[in-house]
């Protein structure tokens, strides 16, 4: 919205030409970040007080691991505060006419629904295997995947060129344009994507677990793919960094800055002894965003980098019940997801947390290497 009336500013009255600041990605990414971040320590205490009254609570499984009673009766569904930090921020400061913004914005509201109404059937209810059945949420998530993947994939309002759409880029490899390779998996691109989408949501889902375990790696993760967003869309980075040019991608980073500001504003209540949880609500939305964001940048396999823990995560949960216990008939962890598995080898919650961060930090630096070793 800013950006539309800057220009509007600018051009109608020459006399406030400064208002062409607004216009670059520069100013905007910080400005977004900011915005969010100020709107969530400020409505911090106006949400959890909200969530408080509406008896919106944390409610425990039916078995209890380390110190997850104490917990009971917490406010969940926190994860409104950072999408409304994130939305507010994307609204003011983003191109709204950009196509990567528009997908983003269907994409974290799509989430943010599936997740409220998991949340909401369980407080609803007051027990936590309430909310959506395990099919009803796949099969959701397995229509915005499809969704997604058609529209990107077959659509004449992809915003990739044709010869690009149903293509996927690989870490370390650098595209033929530049004597490298190029990798079109043609049809298998829908279920690709649809895959993709489903487990990368569905990780982030399993990693909220422990206070402050999740938002961080988020951050950073999407701190990694907001850089790369950035290069995408400036022409001189992406020509001497041997990346393709697509105009329009430095839209993605503006509004993934409004989320870091908006998670870190987060952050400041969810940390330990958090005063309120994410839920379903938050991590559902974050993962639909990250998904969704690989996905437009044509960097699901960078994930397997940035987002190594969310990935760790996922697959130790699936491993464990999946292989495991349904199919094996035995546990292959003492505990899963993996965050389980470490406080249960006598971790304290605190130092599982920092140490995720201190990894996810690590990754981050390494999934960034990508740009240039390749």
């Amino acid at each position: 919205m800013l950006y539309w009336l800057s220009k509007y500013i600018s051009n109608a009255f020459p006399t406030f030409d400064f208002f062409r600041l607004v216009q670059y990605v520069s100013f905007r990414t910080i400005a977004a970040s900011l915005t969010a971040l100020f709107l969530a320590l400020h409505l911090g205490p106006k949400v959890i007080l909200f969530l408080h009254n509406r008896g919106w609570r944390d409610v425990p499984k039916g078995f209890v691991i380390g110190d997850s009673e104490s917990k009971k009766g917490t406010p969940t569904m926190g994860g409104l505060l950072f999408l409304l930090g994130t939305l507010v921020s994307a609204i003011l400061w983003c191109d709204l006419s950009n196509r990567f913004v528009q997908i983003l914005l269907i994409a974290t509201l799509y989430f943010a629904c599936l997740g409220f109404w998991d949340d909401y059937g369980k407080v609803k209810i007051g027990k936590g295997e309430g909310g959506l059945s395990e099919v009803k949420k796949l099969f959701l998530q397995f229509v915005f995947g499809i969704g997604l993947a058609l529209f990107i994939g077959y659509t004449d309002y992809s915003p990739y060129p044709d010869v690009f759409r149903t293509e996927i880029f690989l870490p370390f490899v650098k595209p033929s344009i530049y004597k490298g390779i190029d990798i079109n998996i043609g049809i298998f691109y829908i279920a690709y994507v649809t895959i993709f989408t489903i487990f990368i949501s569905n990780s982030v889902n399993i990693s909220d677990g422990f206070d402050g375990l999740a938002i961080v790696p988020a951050v950073i993760t999407t701190a990694v793919f907001a850089i790369f967003a950035y290069i995408y869309g400036t022409i001189n980075l992406a020509t001497g960094l041997l990346f393709r040019y697509f105009p329009g991608t430095t839209e993605i980073t503006i509004f993934l800055a409004g989320f870091i500001g908006a998670g870190i504003g987060f952050l400041w209540f969810n940390c330990y002894p958090a005063q309120m949880f994410m839920g379903d609500t938050g991590s559902l939305t974050i993962g639909g965003m990250l998904a969704t964001t690989a996905v437009l940048l044509k960097q699901e396999m960078l994930f397997l980098f940035a987002g190594a823990f969310f990935v760790a995560e996922g697959l130790s949960s699936q491993i464990s019940d999946k292989i495991g216990q349904k199919f094996l008939g035995k546990r292959l962890f003492t505990r899963a997801p993996l965050h389980y598995a470490l406080q249960h080898s006598g971790l304290s919650e605190p130092k599982v947390v920092v140490r995720a961060w201190i990894l996810s930090f690590i990754i981050g630096l390494f999934a960034l290497a990508t740009v240039k070793l390749r």
